[in-house]
């Protein structure tokens, strides 16, 4: 293990190494250990102090009655220790009886880092009876007394050895936070760095010239390695020992990956277990991060600290790209909101009629089996213009979207070249080297007509014209059959327009439309109609799309996108 330098106090204070992790006073310790389950009282902290067991870092005095504070600036504090105002308390050698645990003019100060410590010593000193084995009137008797001193001078000799170590750990910790505290809270994209002028009864330091970025360029890992008489071996000694501590007691150890891309205002919103398990995280990752400095080697995960793996999840090559190594954590928890299929409809009408049949088909809304339903509010935007970007657009996002493995569907009217698009996704290669095609031409659907004519009958399309207007106007099969036979010339908006004088409001036609194939009393089954057979056709490809926890699977899915449906595990 490591070794405590001399004054590791005096340290701390004379580099005020605790601007990113600030020393904690008896009471704020001692609540900062009760939210993660380790219910210790100042009382026991004082008296674990008299014995040895668990030191603060420092004990601080009131300066001329409580006139005056500490005031820490980056200059050496020995005048304040040599005065006395000051006493070293983890020092190796810190010979002192600490005042009395009401005493106003001292404050004892811990690190938050020693959590680990009392763990240690509660586990130790927590003595538990099970009273039922001396029930019996005939039960031996016991010298509880006598027993209960025996097991306290094994268990305090055993502590001293193990507190020391575990003490120099939480040192070490504190006396590099400043370096590496706000890179161990990173959710991996973003660093938070504190800059806080502190003031109290016992302290006060000012933040605001300090620069984290001008201290961590001129920080030096090798003098910490000397001051701690630190190597390689004990170092990562430390983080496999902090790898076996956290997996004892963290509830949460199996999700730590995507814990590591939690923002830390959540993180801290854990409790008991959990959040003691995210301090020990904390200085665990500070350990990493020094490791790292001194020796230019990364000692990985803890999570992947045990055993041999053989097959990393992901990958390591998609780890040094954080936004993809995040994909695949998320993946893995199903977490990942990415559509598993898109469908491109001509406009309103459609997207209402969807929106409103869907949860009747299925039983619940198209987002919940992963479905994105895009309004391209009218077809040259899927074909472009024919001076400008022919059909390039949609074939590129297409191509973009199969490439992050979200099946594209396109619905568009017969109007504006739409045929064309179609053919020419037989010959539009896809940009990515995974795929032969942008978008198989069987995922294009052009209606004969549109979407209207083609799914409805006169007489359907009649009545819920009709109803559009309350059954103020009524419209006729036979009007309906003359704009089907002059639809290149004519359109139902302007039947509608001829015989109501009102504009045709097509998200309202999309939801009458959605009743009337859901009527009772119709004919037709709702799976006859193409809209449906095609609804359908999307809703079982992206039921069957898995997102995928590993590279070469998303390799191995690519080759077969062109497929339908795909039925790969992730």
């Amino acid at each position: 293990m490591i070794s405590m330098p001399p004054q590791p106090g005096r340290m701390i204070l004379s580099e005020v190494a605790l601007r990113q992790s600030p020393l904690l006073e008896v009471d704020q310790f001692v609540k900062f250990c009760g939210e993660r389950n380790l219910g210790v009282s100042k009382e026991r902290l004082h008296r674990f102090e008299q014995l040895g067991l668990l030191r603060p870092i420092v004990r601080i005095q009131r300066i001329d009655g409580g006139n005056l504070v500490l005031e820490l600036d980056g200059e050496p504090a020995d005048d304040a220790f040599e005065e006395g105002h000051v006493i070293d308390a983890c020092a190796p050698d810190a010979d002192y009886e600490p005042a009395s645990v009401d005493d106003p003019d001292w404050m004892p100060f811990y690190s938050a880092f020693q959590v680990w410590e009392v763990e240690l010593v509660l586990n130790r000193m927590n003595s538990v009876n099970w009273l039922e084995n001396y029930a019996d009137d005939d039960a031996p008797s016991f010298d509880w007394v006598a027993r209960r001193k025996q097991d306290f001078r094994r268990n305090a000799e055993v502590l001293r050895k193990f507190t020391e170590d575990r003490r120099a750990i939480a040192v070490l910790g504190q006396y590099i936070s400043n370096t590496y505290y706000p890179r161990s809270l990173s959710d991996q994209r973003t660093i938070r760095v504190s800059y806080p002028t502190h003031y109290s009864h016992w302290l006060l330091y000012e933040s605001d010239s300090w620069d984290w970025d001008a201290h961590v360029d001129a920080w030096k890992p090798e003098t910490v390695a000397d001051l701690f008489t630190i190597d390689r071996g004990s170092l990562a000694g430390v983080y496999r020992h902090l790898a076996v501590t956290i997996r004892s007691c963290d509830p949460l150890w199996h999700w730590a990956n995507l814990l590591r891309f939690i923002s830390t205002n959540k993180r801290d919103q854990l409790r008991g277990d959990a959040l003691r398990a995210q301090t020990y995280w904390q200085l665990a990752e500070v350990i990493r991060l020094l490791y790292k400095d001194l020796y230019d080697e990364d000692l990985g995960p803890l999570e992947e600290f045990f055993g041999t793996t053989v097959n990393h999840i992901p990958e390591l090559s998609v780890r040094e790209d954080t936004r993809e190594h995040l994909k695949y954590v998320v993946n893995q928890f199903g977490l990942n909101p990415q559509p598993r299929a898109t469908l491109f409809v001509e406009g309103e009408t459609e997207v209402k009629f969807i929106e409103s049949i869907y949860h009747r088909l299925f039983g619940n809304h198209y987002g919940v089996p992963g479905i994105e339903v895009v309004n391209l509010h009218g077809a040259n935007n899927a074909t472009g213009s024919k001076k400008y970007d022919q059909y390039g657009a949609i074939f590129r996002l297409a191509d973009y979207l199969h490439h992050h493995q979200t099946f594209v569907y396109v619905m568009l009217d017969n109007e504006n070249r739409t045929r064309k698009l179609k053919e020419r996704a037989r010959t539009k290669r896809s940009l990515y080297g995974h795929r032969e095609l942008a978008i198989p031409p069987e995922r294009i659907r052009i209606w004969d007509k549109d979407f209207e004519f083609d799914n409805f009958s006169d007489m359907e399309l009649a009545s819920a014209l009709t109803t559009l207007t309350n059954g103020e106007v009524r419209f006729l099969e036979d009007d309906v059959r003359m704009i089907r036979e002059s639809w290149s010339d004519k359109k139902i908006t302007d039947l509608f327009l001829k015989k109501s004088g009102r504009e045709l409001r097509k998200p309202e036609l999309g939801v009458v439309l959605a009743d009337l194939v859901l009527d009772p009393e119709t004919r037709k089954r709702p799976e006859t109609r193409p809209i449906v057979e095609q609804l359908i056709r999307v809703h079982d490809q992206a039921l069957h799309n898995p997102l995928p926890i590993l590279r070469r699977s998303w390799e191995r899915n690519q080759k077969v996108m062109d497929q339908e449906p795909i039925r790969r595990d992730g």
